[in-house]
């Protein structure tokens, strides 16, 4: 969602040396892509002792390179202080967690900002520093080996170019806002029995506990790519896909950025704020309004869990809702089958 921020700063200076901090996986995104000169990847490790000696090492790299400019996306604390102690001359980002002191540009973030679409709430720093938005929409850049790896890997997992095929991405980045695996595997049938559906699963190998849930739940047969691809080979299967039904994830914004129509699932998530940013007509949210949303997602203690350890709000989404989006796109005509 910061993309179409990246490529207003080039546009606003072309001859920019421009370096992308970005944590793994998604540095991937942007390896090749014109609006960054250099991608520096930051692994956001689990033991604090790790992390800091990565944050060491990316600030001494940074401080070696002058920056005059530093552009901050993140909100956090953290993300702010390491501009500083880099030594950039402008830093410019929102004001949000006392970080201001920090920042020489400084976005004060009113009720209306913080509802703002991620995308548009990006766009706002740029726009402090004088860059023009007129394209909004994030882009991937896919190089033809991905493209040729897809058609590959389809090919040998038995799918023509008469089957309508579906990918599905069960993961989310914490497991309570993740549809249960159960009715992703219901799900699953009912492609099958009414569409003939080929089916193909997506996630990294954190996934794959959940993927055997599905396969547990379901008689057909699936194309699991669990844990085989990196990211950009992922997108490249998923830009294959006529559908792409998941979670509010990362991996539901690269599905809408290679234009493959979406079914959405939000739970405790805020469409408003993070569904894709694509066209409309292309993109089918499923959720329950419920009247304690949004909420702060500190799971289980502004609502009790279900029997599968979900909060209501995603519960409560049933097989048919979600179907109900699939057939949508489909009426609609905007499904390339």
């Amino acid at each position: 969602m910061g993309i179409p921020a990246m490529t207003a700063l080039r546009k606003r200076y072309p001859g920019a040396h421009i370096t992308a901090v970005v944590k793994v996986p998604g540095n991937e995104i942007l390896k090749g892509n014109p609006v960054v000169n250099e991608v520096i990847p930051y692994q956001d490790r689990r033991d604090r002792y790790n992390r800091l000696i990565d944050s060491i090492r990316i600030i001494r790299y940074l401080r070696k390179k002058d920056i005059d400019v530093a552009v901050v996306f993140p909100n956090s604390f953290r993300s702010a202080l390491m501009v500083l102690m880099i030594g950039a001359r402008y830093r410019i980002g929102h004001v949000t967690d006392g970080r201001g002191v920090f920042l020489t540009t400084g976005i004060k973030v009113t009720d209306y900002e913080r509802n703002k679409h991620r995308v548009e709430y990006f766009l706002d720093i740029v726009r402090a520093i004088g860059c023009k938005t007129p394209h909004k929409r994030p882009f991937l850049r896919l190089h033809p080996e991905k493209r040729r790896f897809a058609l590959n890997y389809l090919h040998e997992s038995g799918v023509s170019d008469r089957d309508l095929l579906i990918g599905i991405h069960p993961g989310a980045s914490k497991p309570p806002r993740a549809w249960s695996s159960e009715r992703f595997g219901r799900l699953c049938q009912r492609l099958y029995r009414e569409f003939n559906a080929k089916i193909i699963l997506f996630g990294g190998s954190d996934d794959k506990g959940t993927v055997s849930g599905i396969e547990a739940n379901t008689k057909e047969r699936l194309i699991t790519a669990v844990g085989d691809t990196d990211l950009m080979q992922m997108a490249a299967l998923i830009e294959r896909c006529h559908i792409f039904v998941g979670n509010d994830s990362g991996i539901m914004h690269i599905a809408a950025m290679v234009k493959t129509p979406v079914v959405a699932i939000f739970g405790p998530g805020i469409p408003e704020k993070t569904c894709p940013f694509c066209s409309r007509e292309k993109i089918e949210i499923v959720s329950k309004d419920y009247p304690c949303s949004p909420c702060r997602q500190r799971f289980f203690k502004e609502c009790k869990p279900s029997i599968n350890n979900k909060p209501p709000c995603i519960e409560d989404i049933e097989v048919a809702d979600v179907m109900r989006g699939i057939e949508r796109l489909i009426e609609r005509g905007v499904v390339r089958y």
